[in-house]
This record gives C-alpha cells, sequence and structure tokens, in this order.
C-alpha cells in the first residue's frame, strides 16, 4: 500500500488549482463571445416599385416605397438605395438617400421615393432597391441594420 506524503499532495492541490485558475479567463470570456446583437425595435422592408402617374412631360413615376415598423417608440434613419441591374458589369446606383425621423412605438409608416423613368440603355431597364435602418436605443450605440433588397423587376 502506498502512503501519501503531504508533499505529493500538496503539488497535486497545487497542480489542480493552477489548472482552475487558468480556465477561469476562458470561461468568464465565453459568455461575452456569445452575446447576441442589439435587439431593434423597428424594421425596414423595402416594397415592390409601383406605377404612380405621370410627371408634367407626360413621363411615367415609378414609387420605390419603404415600409418601417417600431415597435418601441424610436428615432429611425433610413438609408435607401435604388439599383439598375447591368449583369456582368457592375449594377448602378440610380439614386441614394437617407431620412431621419421619430416613430412612435407601435406605428408603421411608408416612405415614398418616387423616380421618373429609368433609361440608361436600350430595352426594358432591370431594377431593385434596397434599404436598412439605425435607430437611436434607449442604451447603447446605434447599430445599422443589414441591406433588405427587393427581387429584380423589369421596367418598360
Amino acid at each position: 500500500m502506498f502512503r501519501v506524503t503531504i508533499p505529493v499532495k500538496r503539488t497535486a492541490v497545487l497542480a489542480a488549482a493552477s489548472l482552475a485558475l487558468t480556465a477561469v479567463p476562458f470561461a468568464l470570456a465565453a459568455p461575452a463571445q456569445a452575446a447576441a446583437p442589439p435587439i431593434s425595435s423597428c424594421s425596414v422592408t423595402p416594397l415592390s416599385p409601383i406605377f404612380v402617374g405621370y410627371d408634367s412631360h407626360g413621363k411615367k413615376l415609378t414609387d420605390f416605397p419603404v415600409k418601417v415598423n417600431c415597435l418601441k417608440d424610436r428615432f429611425v434613419t433610413v438609408q435607401h438605395r435604388v439599383w439598375e441591374v447591368d449583369f456582368p458589369a457592375p449594377n448602378q446606383l440610380i439614386k441614394n438617400s437617407s431620412k431621419a425621423f421619430h416613430l412612435g412605438a407601435n406605428k408603421t409608416v411608408t416612405l415614398h421615393n418616387v423616380l421618373p423613368p429609368i433609361n440608361t440603355e436600350l430595352g426594358p431597364e432591370e431594377v431593385f432597391h434596397q434599404a436598412r435602418h439605425q435607430e437611436n436605443p434607449v442604451f447603447g450605440i446605434p447599430v445599422w441594420s443589414s441591406w433588405r433588397s427587393t427581387p429584380i423587376i423589369s421596367m418598360p
């Protein structure tokens, strides 16, 4: 039978304590690394473009609407972009705009972005539009949402 002496016990205890102290920083860091992104109280949705009439020269006007909905009272900034698709070349930015406003709790508004015909080439134009938002939260730093896009549509 083996008899354990105090130095062996002390070495084992020190080794276990050293291992535990090494693991503590990793255990404490895990929740911070696994933290979820801030939850947004608002959302933006780019809606399908719609014909809205004619300008004074008889040219068709198209609205590229964006729906904004907030569950909580917020100040919101919405960025909006309209693109003309030029495959295989890069897409062409037609309009880039931004609007900041206040929206109350459980409210929805539609922002209207009316444009004259997009005419960058012969024939129909393939277009889509995008929107993203930033809200001023009660606590923390405002963060931009990811861009949301409509499908590509063909406009005569």
